[in-house]
């Protein structure tokens, strides 16, 4: 199929038939050709700019969460984009690639229906469609911006890029567990007002009691979690933390789901409000709380004004880790700090004066099994 080839229904000449602008900057413009008719929903800056080259938060999610559907591939191709901006947001290949793969997915939807179209009119069976049903915009905003067939061609496909994935998945289970650690000092500070704030390495350290205490296992250390983790999806994990705590099947959340690049579940009805309303709020309340790491005071006010339209949800850490809210209390006072290191403050988590004022046993090192997330 030659990718620019249209059905004369969207072809070039296709008019104007309305064009409406929001108080949100976006624009929708209504195209009409022959009683067919598509809306393009816009903002100030093309997709290339938005999504592709780079990525604007704001602009992304403000023409997502827009009630008209857009074009073809339009919010498919941004949903995409918003999925591999979560899995690596201090980089663009992910992004790249499964925009890539989105843009050529909504291709080989539309050439599956033209072959069937032309097939019924003809009777016989075409190797390739003649025409397509994908309107202009679909290939002057999407597919020759991020480069046509040559990037298509050059995009891992599916289950190579899942393969490449794989770090990040590795990565995700520590950093939603760290997050929800967070989570629940911020609600014991409610009753118990005299814990320390919040602290990067103070919060890694009593992650990895919890997980301890939970599995018998050791999470990274606090270097590795900075490094290697935090660093690496620092502005995105109020969304991660978020679509971790959001299911979408009996058996899987929407983190899943984004772990293995089906950003199509983005788009299901309601998810996207959930999972930025949820952003929002763990943003306002736990990130901008951590006055000890400026980094993530600015990355919550960059979110604030990104989704400043939307209303924040409230919700609870997972149980798993709010079961163990007395074990992040307690290293956050000056005592229980004390009692797990030394005078180099070094920490010790087989501490027993720790453990004894819990009444917990010192847990049982069971070794590291790999990190899975749902």
């Amino acid at each position: 199929m030659v990718p620019g080839k249209q059905s004369t229904q969207f072809n070039a000449t296709s008019e104007i038939a309305a064009s409406q602008q929001g108080a949100d900057g976006l624009k929708v413009t209504t195209y009409s050709k022959n009683k067919h008719c598509y809306d393009v929903v816009s903002s100030a800056d093309s997709f290339a700019n938005i999504a592709y080259n780079r990525f604007d938060l704001s602009q992304v999610c403000r023409i997502l969460l827009h009630k008209n559907p857009s074009f073809s591939g339009h919010k498919d191709a941004l949903a995409a984009a918003l999925c591999g901006w979560m899995l690596g947001s201090t980089e663009r290949v992910a992004r790249r690639r499964l925009i890539a793969l989105s843009v050529g997915k909504t291709l080989a939807r539309a050439k599956r229906s033209s072959t069937k179209r032309e097939a019924k009119r003809s009777g016989a069976k075409y190797d390739y469609p003649l025409t397509t049903n994908l309107p202009p915009a679909f290939f002057n905003e999407l597919y020759y911006p991020i480069g046509g067939l040559r990037t298509l061609v050059k995009t891992p496909a599916y289950y190579g890029l899942l393969h490449e994935l794989a770090i990040q998945r590795d990565r995700l289970y520590d950093t939603i567990n760290l997050a929800a650690t967070d989570h629940c000092h911020q609600l014991s500070t409610a009753t118990h007002p005299d814990l320390d704030n919040l602290s990067i390495d103070r919060s890694c350290e009593a992650y990895l009691l919890v997980e301890l205490n939970i599995s018998g296992s050791l999470a990274p250390d606090v270097a590795n979690l900075k490094a290697h983790y935090l660093n690496f999806l620092e502005q995105s994990i109020p969304f991660l933390y978020a679509a971790s705590t959001i299911m979408i099947s009996d058996k899987q959340s929407l983190l899943g789901a984004v772990a293995t690049a089906k950003w199509a579940a983005i788009l299901r009805p309601g998810i996207l409000s959930e999972l930025v309303g949820r952003t929002l709020f763990y943003a306002q309340n736990v990130y901008a709380k951590n006055d000890k790491a400026k980094e993530r005071v600015i990355i919550a006010r960059k979110i604030s004004d990104a989704l400043r339209d939307i209303e924040p949800i409230a919700f609870d850490p997972p149980d798993r880790v709010k079961a163990c809210s007395r074990i992040i209390e307690h290293i956050y006072t000056e005592a229980g700090y004390n009692a797990c290191h030394d005078d180099k403050q070094k920490l010790f988590w087989n501490s027993p004066a720790f453990w004894s004022a819990l009444n917990l046993p010192v847990p049982v090192y069971k070794g590291r099994p790999r990190s899975r997330i749902v």
